[in-house]
């Protein structure tokens, strides 16, 4: 994953999935584009899912996030199907193509070059890429770790639709689970 930041703001990124061989990128200005081995570039269409609701919720998160904060969260949003595949870039990119709603990151371990070319194709595809509280992510020095570069925000990336309807049920499972441990 490579990504560009102009003014602390993500504003281009390449996601390359050797696997797969697919390689995602785009930026402001060019557009969001995809190429699968030997074929050109092509455009990438973002696709949102259906709307959440108590029976369906598609959510990404890691393995970690998932064991500790998964049991609170499916208590507070009912529905909830958890997923966790590939990396940072390529659960954004599930997003984006609507395979899931939301992605969210808690563990505080993501670094500055695994997010910054994802979060730049989540922003191009009209997705909210914000904390817990709904704070836009920072990439300024004070928003990261010194030493290791990560971020100190928690990370919620979705469409606005799942955001709107996800985010404070789900800072109250993280704010159960984060009383439960101290």
């Amino acid at each position: 994953m490579v990504g560009l930041l102009e003014a602390a703001q993500p504003i281009a990124g390449w996601i390359y999935a050797p696997a797969f061989d697919h390689l995602y990128c785009g930026a402001f200005n060019w557009g969001l584009f995809q190429r699968s081995g030997n074929h050109p570039l092509a455009p990438l269409i973002p696709s949102p899912p259906a709307s959440p609701s108590p029976t369906f919720c598609p959510m990404l998160m890691g393995y970690k996030d998932q064991r500790r904060y998964g049991q609170a969260i499916t208590q507070f949003i009912p529905g909830t199907q958890f997923d966790c595949m590939g990396s940072f870039g390529l659960k954004v990119m599930r997003v984006l193509s609507g395979q899931a709603g939301l992605y969210v990151y808690l563990n505080g371990r993501v670094k500055l070059w695994d997010t910054t070319g994802p979060l730049a194709l989540a922003k191009m595809a009209g997705l909210i890429c914000c904390d817990l509280n709904g704070e836009p992510l920072q990439f300024t020095a004070n928003a990261l770790n010194p030493q290791t570069l990560a971020h100190h925000q928690p990370i919620v990336i979705g469409w606005p639709e799942y955001v709107a309807a996800l985010r404070s049920p789900l800072q109250q499972a993280v704010a159960l689970v984060r009383s439960k441990t101290n």
